[in-house]
């Protein structure tokens, strides 16, 4: 019997943690309107986030993290964002294969976010975009990212500022050249 409650103990001590996570998804679903965007979200620091949002709409959305701790699930993008304005601040990133993602003919602002050890690539990854990419990322802390920024050659963001970049195993800053 001892063994037995044991087992179980070690069981829910192991997988508690998923349980306390709340889906980003699930918050962005249920969000409304405000402050001029679409989609306006205000995290709360005390709750811990699991990542993997796709924002793909057309929306224009404003996530305020207010330090709040956004988990991103292994080989998985965090937030993804397509055909989509994204402007996101006071957010904690840890782990995924991208924490942030812009993609097909996306903008917005990244700023004042903290991103920690995404998996494999980039903690912001910025790709076909257009030629004319109105991205702005400054101010946020990057580190332990085989890149920190990392974009796709003519998919430059507008604006790439004041940020601190440390502990990538490959480079900072990077554009890949297709081709």
């Amino acid at each position: 019997m001892k063994k037995f409650v044991l087992v179980c103990a070690s069981v829910l001590l192991i997988y508690t943690p998923s349980f306390a996570y709340q889906s980003l998804q699930e918050v962005f679903d249920n969000a409304g309107p405000g402050q001029g965007y679409d989609i306006y979200i205000e995290l709360d620091p005390e709750i811990e986030y699991l990542g993997d949002l796709y924002i793909y709409d057309g929306e224009v959305v404003r996530i305020v993290g207010n330090g709040a701790r956004i988990h991103v699930t292994p080989t998985r993008q965090g937030i993804v964002v397509d055909f989509s304005t994204l402007d996101i601040s006071g957010c904690v990133f840890i782990g995924g294969l991208f924490n942030l993602y812009y993609g097909y003919n996306s903008q917005g602002r990244i700023f004042n976010n903290t991103f920690y050890s995404p998996d494999s690539l980039a903690s912001i990854g910025v790709d076909y975009t257009d030629w004319f990419t109105d991205i702005e990322i400054y101010n946020n802390i990057i580190s332990g990212a085989p890149y920190g920024i990392l974009a796709t050659e003519d998919n430059i963001p507008e604006f790439i500022d004041y940020n601190i970049v440390y502990n990538s195993d490959f480079e900072h800053y990077a554009y890949i050249c297709p081709g």
